[in-house]
């Protein structure tokens, strides 16, 4: 993996560990709410025997097609961020 690249499961870590935050972003419109229900539901970060799904799983769960799962994952990140730190600036150059 490449030294400015975000695994997909790291990702799905991040949000699960944020989760108080994360409940926030639902139901704005935002398109992402399947998918960041589906995240929080499973809570990856303090449910140590739940295991985060490799980006294939994923797409079968939540029948979301790659394309679409990627950009939801980069905006549920940039708006974790400005929830949580809104000076906190980072560029998301390749999710693997």
């Amino acid at each position: 993996m490449k030294d400015n690249s975000l695994s997909t499961i790291g990702m799905i870590r991040d949000i699960s560990s944020m989760k108080s935050i994360a409940l926030s972003l639902l139901n704005k419109g935002k398109g992402y709410d399947e998918l960041l229900a589906f995240i929080l539901k499973n809570d990856y970060f303090y449910n140590e025997e739940a295991q985060i799904p490799s980006v294939k799983e994923l797409m079968q769960k939540t029948g979301i097609p790659y394309i679409k799962l990627k950009k939801y994952l980069e905006l549920i990140y940039q708006d974790l961020r400005e929830q949580n730190d809104p000076d906190l600036l980072f560029d998301i150059r390749e999710i693997v």
